[in-house]
């Protein structure tokens, strides 16, 4: 990979590196959803889904789910 430094700021030649990474696969992006598998629910159990029907839950926004 060829960073042409005298053409890019630091900046841009992170991103670019970062870019080069995601696409080649070495690293995830940590901008995209992630959903364990263990949270979809088709593989929930019915034993298991009438449990979680009988919890007590709170309806939160997406920035509380940050600090969770």
């Amino acid at each position: 990979m060829e960073i042409k430094t005298n053409e890019l700021n630091l900046d841009e030649s992170i991103k670019k590196v970062l870019k080069r990474m995601e696409d080649d696969g070495i690293i995830e992006s940590n901008t995209k959803p992630r959903v364990v598998d263990s949270l979809i629910e088709e593989n929930v159990s019915e034993e298991e889904r009438k449990e979680f029907e009988g919890l007590k839950s709170i309806d939160i926004d997406r920035e509380q789910v940050e600090y969770l």
